[in-house]
């Protein structure tokens, strides 16, 4: 059934979300989950708090988390749009 596969799959970019999170602590690019206010991470960008990251970071975190070209990854407290994966700040709490 659809509603479960989209289930499984809401649960899948959850724990993705959350291990990326975790990274982003480990290598003290935030200080912990509460220090993201908005962060976007694309083939073409990194962006935390909207401060551009290095080209090195860059290349780490898109190997490890872009799915393709056109994936983006978005943290954001405001209105949602596109189609990309979008998170809610809330969503980053276990």
């Amino acid at each position: 059934m659809q509603a479960e596969k989209d289930r499984k799959q809401a649960e899948e970019d959850r724990k993705m979300l959350l291990s990326l999170v975790e990274d982003l602590v480990k290598d003290k690019l935030v200080k912990d989950k509460e220090g993201i206010s908005s962060f976007k991470l694309s083939n073409d960008q990194f962006l935390i708090n909207g401060v551009k990251q290095s080209p090195e970071l860059h290349a780490k975190y898109k190997a490890k988390y872009v799915k393709n070209p056109n994936y983006q990854i978005n943290i954001e407290n405001n209105g949602f749009h596109g189609n990309h994966l979008w998170f809610s700040k809330g969503s980053i709490k276990e």
